[in-house]
């Protein structure tokens, strides 16, 4: 179901969504979120169970698919980076080869590819 989602049409889409939503503390339900491009959802799903697929969840977050494009570029991800601590990480040892910070827009604000 969730594969069909991912990767079929948006009827699909929603059907693996509504699955999600049955279960939303599952262990995946962040990350599979994050392939079905709802980064705002997974993010916040990744904040309130603490799961995702642990380190996992991070590297999907630099896929070079358009649905982790999405999270990256999505405004929420700005307040999830800052909220985890990858921003104080960057700042402190180097910005991501897909992130550059934007100090004009903000000490904490960055765009990603």
């Amino acid at each position: 179901m969730i594969f069909r989602g991912s990767y079929g049409d948006e009827a699909k889409r929603k059907a693996a969504l509504a699955v999600i939503a049955a279960h939303p503390h599952d262990q995946f339900a962040g990350t599979l979120l994050l392939i079905l491009g709802e980064p705002e959802q997974s993010f916040a799903s990744f904040e309130r169970d603490g799961i995702g697929l642990s380190d996992a969840y991070y590297t999907f977050l630099w896929q070079p698919d358009a649905w982790s494009r999405k999270a990256r570029q999505h405004p929420a991800f700005q307040a999830f980076a800052k909220r985890i601590g990858l921003v104080d990480y960057w700042k402190q040892n180097r910005w991501p080869d897909l992130c550059q910070p934007t100090p004009e827009r903000g000490p904490d604000a960055f765009t990603c590819q």
